[in-house]
């Protein structure tokens, strides 16, 4: 069935269902060089190796679960989304994909679609209705990942849309509290890594602290524009200009 649908052969794959093959059957392991998982149904590899959104359509038409998930907790949503794919967005939404389903990090696909830079999965999210104030267990949210992405067209889309400007990054479980502490102690105890110093100059901070930490200019602007307070501190006790 796999295969079948991967070749756009939709007769044999419909036969094949006919005679009994599981729509969501899954995946017994990880193919060399594809970064897909165990447990994976065949709409969740069309979700990421096929641009269109004809196999999905047909294995939506046939029942499959849109909102099933592999063992690296990807749904095919998710996939779509990170991939830049809007037409297939749309037909999983269509065919009832979840859009506020969250990865194993708690974020729900908006966040994805911010960070990617995907607009056009962004956009098609928040029509359905997608939470634009959710974040995941470090507390990121879409604006945050836009800011630090630098897509300036996204970031001006979820103001529009009435994110929070400042919002700000709050940990969601103790995981996430105890990473936050780990980074900020070796940063304490003198640890000189420049991806450790810009995980803990950014933690717990505003979209502000995350454009300005990166260098997005445009983003800055924008966020200054929509009243952004520039005096805010971090947990760092660092403010934007600071950063």
């Amino acid at each position: 069935l796999f295969f079948a649908v991967l070749q756009g052969d939709f007769e044999v794959a419909g036969e094949l269902i006919k005679q009994g093959e599981n729509v969501d059957q899954r995946s017994t392991g990880q193919a060399p060089g594809v970064l897909l998982h165990a447990g994976s149904t065949p709409l969740i590899v069309v979700s990421y190796l096929i641009h269109g959104d004809s196999a999905a359509r047909f294995l939506l038409g046939a029942k499959a679960n849109p909102c099933a998930k592999n063992s690296n907790h990807f749904c095919a949503l998710a996939l779509s989304v990170m991939g830049g794919h809007a037409k297939l967005t749309a037909a999983l939404l269509e065919g009832g994909a979840d859009p506020k389903q969250r990865d194993h990090l708690g974020g729900q696909v908006l966040l994805a679609s911010s960070s990617f830079a995907r607009y056009d999965c962004c956009k098609t999210l928040l029509d359905c209705k997608a939470d634009i104030l959710d974040a995941n267990i470090f507390g990121a949210c879409a604006l945050h990942g836009s800011a630090q992405a630098g897509d300036h067209e996204i970031l001006c889309l979820l103001l529009d849309r009435r994110a929070d400007v400042d919002q700000t990054h709050v940990p969601q479980t103790t995981f996430a509290t105890v990473a936050y502490f780990g980074v900020s102690s070796m940063l304490n105890l003198g640890v000189k890594k420049p991806a450790l110093e810009g995980i803990g100059q950014a933690q717990l901070g505003t979209a502000l602290m995350s454009a300005a930490l990166h260098g997005q200019n445009y983003c800055v602007r924008e966020l200054i524009k929509h009243k952004a307070d520039q005096d805010l501190k971090n947990n760092m006790g660092k403010t934007a200009l600071e950063l």
